[in-house]
């Protein structure tokens, strides 16, 4: 395979790590522990591949996937957390409105 371009890090292998955060993010709607892991798995099985091709086909160093799928699992990693985030601010403050508003006992 002929290529031309910027190679590093690599896109493919990039977005195939979204095929896994797909799946990990699905583990919450599937019931049976085996179906979770089940997808897990074929969502990290479809990212090696990816991974693989794109060494096999010489269109990519291993060192260009490497960095792609390390770029991308960051990338993922950040908006966890910026979510964990911010669903933590949303429950505190709606936990801070419920004490507020809530009937207070005078004796």
């Amino acid at each position: 395979m002929h290529t031309s371009g910027q190679s590093y890090p690599s896109g493919h292998a990039a977005n195939s790590v979204g095929y896994l955060a797909l799946a990990i993010a699905l583990t919450v709607a599937i019931p049976s522990r085996i179906g979770r892991v089940a997808a897990v798995a074929a969502g990290a099985l479809l990212t090696v591949l990816v991974g693989l091709s794109r060494i096999y086909l010489r269109a990519h160093y291993a060192s260009d996937v490497l960095a792609g799928e390390a770029l991308a699992v960051a990338m993922y990693a950040l908006a966890a957390i910026g979510t964990i985030a911010w669903q933590s601010r949303r429950d505190s403050a709606i936990a801070g409105q419920a004490t507020a508003s809530a009937p207070t006992s005078v004796t």
